[in-house]
């Protein structure tokens, strides 16, 4: 039996429409990917993370932050995708003279930062990073609170579709590049004790 290709309208009515009102979702090429409740540890690096953001984007007035749980369609062709990272960022050029009430933001992040949870599989993790890269994204951290380390992606500007990443540790350094000039943090003060 074929499984069915999910739309950016069925996420929707899912996520509040219908009995699913317990649960969240993404759409990752049609397909619907449950996303897991999270524990402490989780919750704490996304608060610091999404704080350390969300001051320095502020205090230079560079555009806006948003909190996990705000989806964003990456791609509404054949197959829809739509993440919902713990911080996204959307420079002030891009954002809308009027923001609606309700739906998802029409495009992809320029900055994103998942934080794997217990809940996440490699393949989940591995396909949300190569939706991100494909649908322009032009920065990813994803954290890995147990092993303590980010990866940071990057997509090749002259291969479509196609990625750079490299692991940094707790004793290193993160920077905003091109898509937050100027910030850097350091990834021990993400993760905490």
């Amino acid at each position: 039996m074929l499984e069915r290709i999910h739309t950016i309208d069925d996420l929707w009515n899912i996520s509040h429409h219908t009995d699913g009102w317990d649960k969240q979702f993404e759409l990752i090429e049609g397909k619907l990917y449950e996303m897991p409740l999270n524990g402490w540890l989780h919750g704490v690096i996304v608060a610091n993370v999404s704080w350390l953001i969300t001051r320095y984007v502020n205090q230079h007035q560079l555009g806006d932050i948003t909190a996990a749980g705000t989806g964003y369609i990456l791609n509404q062709q054949e197959k829809d995708t739509v993440l919902a990272p713990d911080v996204g960022f959307i420079p002030a050029h891009r954002i809308p003279a009027t923001i609606p009430d309700e739906g998802y933001v029409p495009f992809a992040p320029d900055f994103a930062v998942e934080v794997v949870s217990p809940g996440n599989t490699t393949e989940e993790m591995d396909l949300k990073i190569e939706a991100y890269m494909r649908y322009r994204t032009r920065l990813l951290w994803v954290l890995y609170p147990k092993q303590k380390k980010v990866l940071i992606c990057r997509p090749n500007p002259n291969e479509t579709g196609t990625f750079t990443g490299k692991f940094v540790g707790i004793d290193d350094t993160l920077g905003g590049g091109d898509v937050l000039p100027g910030f850097s943090v350091a990834v021990r003060d993400i993760f905490g004790k």
